[in-house]
């Protein structure tokens, strides 16, 4: 299902199981949690109708450790140790590992890409662009 999140084990006895509304991006780099998001389809032309996307972080347990939701479709999004950065096309969000908004920043050209490094590094790829910005760590 593209609703559900289950944890198996060897024998294929379910350990634990989180709904979730349609997850469309998934991030499980991590080694101590993982993040998704996803929510409804309710988006018409460029007004959101009653669009809830929401972003969840789980620990391995299946525990959430955080959520929060945003008011705009996500593109993509990626992870480095308590990092979490998501973008759209013209809007990166920072976030901590406990789903807290820790900064918005308008960017100025259409993102096609974002690499998160250590120390608050990222890279931005707009079209026939590379930049480098560096934020204060989550």
């Amino acid at each position: 299902k593209e609703e559900e999140v289950i944890s198996i084990n060897k024998n294929n006895k379910t350990l634990w199981e989180v709904n979730l509304d349609k997850i469309s991006l998934f991030d499980g780099f991590s080694s101590d949690y993982m993040v998704f998001y996803g929510g409804t389809e309710a988006r018409k032309g460029l007004i959101n109708g009653n669009a809830e996307d929401q972003i969840k972080i789980l620990q391995y347990n299946g525990k959430i450790i955080g959520e929060t939701k945003l008011e705009e479709k996500v593109n993509h999004l990626d992870t480095h140790e308590e990092t979490i950065v998501l973008y759209s096309p013209r809007t990166i969000y920072l976030l901590n590992k406990r789903g807290e908004i820790e900064m918005i920043y308008k960017y100025s050209s259409d993102i096609e890409e974002i690499f998160v490094f250590p120390k608050g590094h990222l890279v931005i790829v707009t079209k026939g662009k590379v930049s480098f910005m560096q934020v204060g760590q989550v």
